[in-house]
């Protein structure tokens, strides 16, 4: 019963990942091209537009999270900070320490660029164990 609820929740951490994505990149395009915002300012606020709204659909979606609004919060964006911190020292590290690439037909696939995607990968593994089992912990009666 456990493992089913587990998956289903990595399911649905995924599809909230790929809305977060869309989102992103929805309000960064508005932003620079309808709007003429600076390249910065748009990254940024398309990025804090995913992040919320990761919070959101993972706490009432995803895990199904009924405790405080204000502690939620404060633990998610405090595991972002963390889980993001982590990912990114570890692709600097495997920057200096992997070089490594590929090509796929005529497209070259960098060392830097294969180390994000695992990178990206860690991260994720990361942020959803820390959201399942701290951020969003179900609260015992």
């Amino acid at each position: 019963m456990k493992v089913a609820n587990t998956l289903k929740q990595v399911v649905k951490y995924g599809f909230v990942g790929m809305l977060n994505t869309l989102i992103t990149f929805i309000v960064y395009v508005v932003l620079t091209k309808a709007l003429a915002c600076p390249t910065g300012l748009s990254n940024f606020a398309g990025y804090a537009a995913g992040l919320i709204n990761s919070y959101l659909w993972n706490r009432q979606w995803t895990f199904h999270y009924n405790g405080s609004w204000l502690g939620s919060a404060l633990r998610f964006f405090g595991t972002f900070g963390i889980c993001y911190l982590l990912q990114l020292g570890f692709v600097v590290y495997l920057n200096h320490t992997l070089n490594w690439g590929f090509r796929l037909g005529n497209i070259a696939v960098s060392a830097d660029q294969c180390n994000f995607v695992i990178g990206m990968i860690l991260y994720n593994i990361l942020f959803f164990t820390l959201s399942k089992f701290f951020t969003f912990k179900e609260q015992k009666a």
